[in-house]
């Protein structure tokens, strides 16, 4: 509305039509407009530029006999300069010019706010005014977080009759994501389920363990997997009261964030890491003895912790799994990042979409392939094969 050309005469459909337009004419142009008369009938604004000098004024009134509002008297013209600072403009105003960027990027900061809206309109907003902005375009965009706690029930009753198997949770806020995500036939990762829980504790776990183990195969097929653990706060106990006879194994990466508290260096580390890739039992007791020889203490603290949870010489053959690092479940909480500072409900329909689409293009994909081994296992004995020409025969 920038040089925007006020005619008389000129209908609105409602009041708060003509106070957008006013509103917006201010921003663009940079002007101090105040509302001298705001009421059922009439609306009367003046430009308050050049110490109230300025001339620039509008009235707008009420027509009973057609129930919309008119724009009756206008002077459109400026004596005063354009101002940084607008008195009208507000968050809520704000908000609806912010919908598009929110939309594309949900966790745009409220910095980029301020500098687009400086940039492109050459007004001062606040860093308070952009927060509250945003705040009101991620409600327009996804909806308040209060109203979609308020359908979490719908949403219940709509998934189970779209999909009988499935389970959620009855509470009121949550506040945890819990996940389980598995390795499927092509060395990929394979969500199988995941909840919303107020707080991630012994009990929490216990619910959603006991779930997950009754709906795909029951505790006797699930006493043969492997479930690595990434420290997650009582699920260890959890595990011992569902499923006792499960194979455990520690994440390294997580494994030596904690040794590294009390026994920093990139020596142990090495050594810790080889002691943990190890394939035969000697192989580990050499490692070991080797850290012993650098620190005794590391050593003691490494003898506290079961081998067979976090060296690759004493894994479980059942399970068929030497994996060292949880990077499935590294992959699948990156996807939902961006899910985070949303209303329960579209987090839900985020992962939900999200998994149709990822189910979808794997089985496709799938479709055109031949054989019973899949693309990324064939890889592997073709390295190994492109290896063995420096082989040399004895």
């Amino acid at each position: 509305m920038v040089d925007y050309k006020w005619d008389v005469g000129t209908y609105f459909a409602e009041k708060q039509d003509f106070v957008d337009a006013i509103k917006t004419y201010a921003v663009k142009n940079g002007r101090n407009i105040k509302y001298l008369k705001n009421d059922k009938k009439r609306i009367r604004v003046k430009c308050m530029g050049g110490k109230g000098e300025c001339p620039w004024m509008t009235y707008c009134g009420y027509m009973e006999t057609v129930k919309t509002w008119q724009l009756r008297t206008i002077v459109d013209n400026h004596s005063c300069s354009k101002e940084h600072k607008v008195r009208l403009l507000n968050a809520k105003w704000l908000s609806k010019r912010l919908e598009k960027i929110v939309r594309e990027n949900l966790n745009v900061k409220g910095l980029k706010i301020r500098e687009k809206i400086n940039r492109k309109l050459n007004v001062g907003v606040s860093r308070c005014m952009a927060y509250r902005a945003k705040a009101i375009a991620s409600e327009q965009v996804d909806g308040s977080f209060k109203d979609q706690f308020k359908r979490i029930y719908d949403y219940e009753n709509e998934v189970l009759a779209r999909n009988p198997g499935s389970t959620m949770k009855k509470g009121r806020y949550g506040g945890e994501l819990l996940s389980v995500v598995g390795r499927d036939a092509n060395d990929q990762m394979l969500p199988l389920a995941y909840a919303v829980v107020e707080v991630e504790n012994k009990d929490t776990w216990k619910w959603f363990l006991e779930l997950l183990v009754e709906d795909p195969c029951g505790e006797e097929v699930s006493s043969s997997f492997t479930l690595m653990l990434d420290q997650e706060k009582g699920l260890m106990q959890a595990i011992q009261e569902v499923v006792p006879r499960v194979d455990q194994c520690f994440c390294f990466r997580h494994l030596y964030a904690n040794f590294r508290k009390n026994f920093p260096g990139k020596q142990l580390k090495r050594l810790m890491w080889k002691a943990t890739s190890a394939t035969h039992p000697q192989a580990w007791e050499l490692e070991m003895r080797n850290i012993k020889e650098l620190k005794d203490e590391a050593f003691k603290y490494l003898l506290k912790i079961l081998p067979r949870h976090w060296s690759r010489s004493r894994f479980s053959t059942i399970p068929r799994c030497d994996t060292l690092v949880n990077n499935m479940s590294k992959a699948f909480n990156s996807v939902l990042l961006h899910t985070r500072s949303k209303p329960i409900i579209s987090i839900l329909q985020d992962i939900r979409i999200y998994l149709i689409k990822r189910w979808a293009t794997n089985r496709s994909k799938i479709q055109s392939l031949s054989g019973d081994i899949c693309p990324k296992i064939k890889t592997r004995p073709n390295k190994e094969y492109q290896l063995t020409k420096h082989w040399i025969p004895w």
